[in-house]
């Protein structure tokens, strides 16, 4: 189980830079990005190796912060496989509230963090079905 911190923020130019440049002073790596515009605001979810440190800086620039628990799952990266973690999530009767993912090895491996009502269930569930649920990066 993973913590993404999302950071809520008034959609300008210049906001994204302010933020990074916080978390890269301040030694945190950012390991997944990803930006939602919501009109005159965004939602800034990022992936750090240490969310709960990330969280209290951001917040003590006065940014408003959660955490919010995603699973990260791997699976290969080949035509397909996508498709067949969204069928077992189906089967599962799991319904996704949020997902991110990127290619970590091209043409072998790529993760997902995904977010839904009990991530604790999803590990679980996907587990049982022989997915791989990543423990560390």
């Amino acid at each position: 189980m993973w913590n993404i911190v999302m950071v809520f923020m008034e959609n300008k130019a210049g906001k994204l830079a302010k933020i990074t440049e916080t978390i890269a002073k301040n030694n945190i790596d950012l390991l997944l990005i990803d930006i939602a515009d919501e009109g005159q605001f965004g939602v800034l979810r990022i992936l750090t190796d240490c969310p709960e440190k990330t969280r209290n800086i951001l917040y003590n620039e006065n940014y408003t912060v959660a955490l919010n628990k995603v699973a990260l799952v791997e699976i290969e990266d080949k035509p397909g496989e996508l498709a067949k973690l969204a069928t077992v999530l189906e089967e599962e009767d799991i319904n996704i509230k949020h997902a991110h993912g990127c290619i970590i090895d091209r043409g072998k491996k790529a993760i997902f963090a995904i977010s839904v009502d009990n991530p604790e269930i999803l590990e679980e569930r996907l587990m049982a079905k022989g997915i791989k649920i990543v423990v560390s990066l």
